[in-house]
């Protein structure tokens, strides 16, 4: 069955027309439907698969093993997405339910068949047939040899039915931590008293219970509300510690599990250590590079970061006499006062200019002429919930419509808590039927109970770092699936996000995105440079924290460490200057697990740390510039995955990528 009659099916099967709207995913409501939609997708799947195994080795081709294998398994990922998808975002605890069985089961079928002997056969019989190769071709055939090689079909039998069965047992064990996550609800309840200081306008983010207390659930915009702004250290202790307990005990217990198991793959695989095993593949090849490039950002982040933190004692001596440290529960509280005191604007007065519809309207606009696009939405969304909006995006020159993307921006019960991006489709040469990219966008604003939802920084840098994985999906249109999209090295997936978030700290971009509330004038001039200059200005004693979390990752992922609640305290305390409170446990919060792939809590800043690099090329011009915008397009977003990164950058570039334009931010 070839990937657009895949998908027909699927929209057939939910009662859509399959022309001329065959790109409308109907998603399911009822969880039988998602068992059945997922049993015929996997079914579907194991018949390409023995259709592809039939044929002879003297006839096999490219074309008829290799293609055919990546498009088998592309497709399947994204025949079962829309169903998947619903694990994290659908308001129905049965439907997630079944969402997450089908997630498992569409996984571990993925698993067995880049581990079977007879499908590396065949592929192994195809390359030995030395048929001719452009570049692209080459790339693919070697990254499936390589993914079979690492998921143990050269070992000894006994071996590999070890991995598979302790790759199998990750599935379950990763599900299990991130349905945790997506099921926390964790609060705390507030005498008004006890929040004094927070401003009234945030006060709609709290739960006013019948006897006139105030729950504060620990989630991202209430808990930044009591954090920045309640004058009251023991609230605002209490509310730290439990939103860096979430998930505590259970979760601590499965992270052990986790680390173990994979230390255990990664020596039966022939590593060293896991961390190498998981590194071999992306930009930084191994852990000795990551941690270089995290020591680097340490020692030249050092000085800066200690005069930040020096900066917050003294305030905190203004209200404390005698203080002798800044505490975790204190940072956010006391940088906010620094910030007023070197005349930054209020970030409420700030967000009153960015309402999120007039940002989302402006946002599409110059997107699209930086980067050679139109956007639009389509009416209705017909997704998992009434507030979730769809967009689409077309190519400005030719109108080719290039994609859609789905916007689910409101917090709700049962919703992830972060503010991931899932792929639903991706673009691919060859104009197939019904072929285009499609993706989710996630956020977690409160949506407010009266009148327009104001954006904060941090709201707007979230949007647009999400902006730009969309982008990215939209856009991407290499040849073969494997390459599409966000299928690009682990450690490069996040740079175009990170591009799209510097856009949250440019006066020229900020100004196009304003429009204040009531009139629609945009942001003044002094406000807008205030907000960049913060960044710069407080920013540092994060980033020079931020080194210790990719520490401890490659630890817990390299030996078997006893405590690793304490290895994380102990590295924190190093490079924070300022120590991580008692009893909490704020690695149940690090991405280690979502993803299955580990080892990546460097890759934010190391992603941070190339996209700044890229942005070097817009600064002589505007971020805006569209000659830039449109070659950035096409040398960065368009091959996706099919060139190396390290080649993309250096094409765009003209040199090799470096952190120095991310140094000097805050020099």
């Amino acid at each position: 069955m070839t990937a657009h009659l895949l998908v027909v099916s699927w929209l057939a099967a939910s009662g859509a027309q399959a022309a001329p709207s065959c790109q409308l995913f109907r998603f399911q409501t009822k969880p039988t439907a998602v068992s059945a939609r997922c049993a015929a997708v996997v079914e579907a799947a194991a018949e390409r698969l023995k259709a592809l195994l039939a044929v002879p080795d003297a006839e096999r081709t490219f074309a008829n093993t290799v293609r055919e294998l990546d498009l088998l398994l592309a497709d399947m990922e994204e025949e079962a997405a829309p169903l998947t998808v619903l694990r994290e975002v659908s308001p129905s605890l049965p439907l997630r339910a079944a969402a997450e069985a089908c997630n498992a089961r569409v996984s571990k079928l993925a698993l067995e068949t880049l581990s079977r002997d007879d499908v590396y056969r065949a592929l192994r019989s195809t390359a030995d047939r030395r048929e001719a190769l452009d570049a692209e071709d080459a790339r693919l055939l070697g990254r499936l040899l390589d993914e079979f090689r690492r998921n143990g079909v050269l070992l000894s039998e006994e071996d590999r039915a070890r991995v598979r069965i302790l790759k199998k047992a990750l599935i379950d064990y990763e599900l299990a931590y991130n349905r945790n996550q997506i099921e926390s609800d964790d609060y705390v309840v507030f005498e008004r008293a006890e929040l004094e200081g927070v401003p009234e306008d945030q006060w709609s983010l709290f739960e006013r219970l019948p006897d006139g207390r105030f729950k504060v659930y620990a989630d991202y915009a209430p808990y930044i509300a009591v954090m920045a702004d309640c004058k009251v250290p023991a609230t605002r202790k209490k509310l730290e510690s439990v939103n860096n307990n979430r998930t505590y005990p259970d979760n601590l217990v499965i992270q052990e599990e986790i680390f173990g198991l994979r230390r255990r793959v990664g020596r039966l695989l022939g590593y060293t250590d896991f961390a190498a095993f998981v590194l071999e593949d992306r930009m930084a090849r191994t852990p000795e590079r990551v941690r270089a490039f995290n020591e680097r950002l340490r020692e030249r982040l050092a000085a800066t970061a200690a005069r930040q933190a020096a900066a917050l004692l003294a305030l905190k001596r203004e209200d404390e006499p005698g203080a002798e440290k800044v505490y975790a529960w204190d940072i956010r509280y006391y940088e906010k006062k620094l910030r007023q005191r070197g005349r930054v604007a209020d970030p409420a007065a700030v967000a009153a200019y960015f309402p999120l519809e007039r940002v989302l309207e402006r946002l599409l606009v110059a997107a699209g002429e930086a980067f050679g696009l139109r956007f639009q939405e389509v009416r209705p969304a017909d997704a998992w919930h009434p507030d979730v909006r769809l967009f689409e995006g077309r190519d400005a020159a030719t109108g080719a419509l290039l994609g859609r993307f789905y916007l689910d921006l409101f917090n709700r019960e049962g919703k992830v808590k972060s503010n991931p991006d899932y792929p639903l489709m991706s673009n691919r040469a060859g104009g197939e039927p019904c072929r285009m990219a499609m993706t989710v966008l996630v956020t977690n604003f409160r949506k407010p109970k009266g009148g327009p939802m104001l954006l904060q920084q941090g709201d707007l840098v979230n949007l647009l770092h999400g902006f730009g994985h969309v982008l990215h999906q939209l856009v991407s249109r290499p040849r073969h699936a494997r390459f599409a999209g966000r299928r690009v090295e682990e450690d490069f997936v996040d740079v175009p996000a990170k591009v799209m978030e510097n856009w949250a700290w440019d006066q020229e971009v900020l100004r196009r995105l304003s429009g204040h509330v009531k009139d629609g004038r945009p942001v003044p001039e002094e406000m807008v440079d205030g907000v960049v200059r913060s960044r710069a200005a407080y920013a540092s004693l994060a980033y020079h924290a931020g080194t210790a979390p990719p520490l401890w990752d490659l630890d817990v992922h390299s030996r078997d460490i006893q405590d690793i609640s304490g290895r994380n305290r102990r590295l924190y305390d190093e490079a924070s200057l300022i120590p991580q409170s008692p009893g909490t446990h704020p690695e149940l919060k690090y991405n280690v697990i979502k993803g299955g792939a580990g080892v990546g809590l460097y890759i934010y800043r190391w992603s941070e740390a190339i996209a700044m690099d890229v942005l070097t090329r817009f600064r002589s011009t505007s971020l805006l510039d569209p000659a830039v915008g449109l070659e950035y397009r096409r040398r960065i977003l368009e091959p996706g995955g099919s060139v190396p990164p390290e080649e993309l950058l250096r094409g765009f570039l003209g040199r090799d990528t470096n952190e120095d334009a991310l140094v000097r931010l805050f020099d």
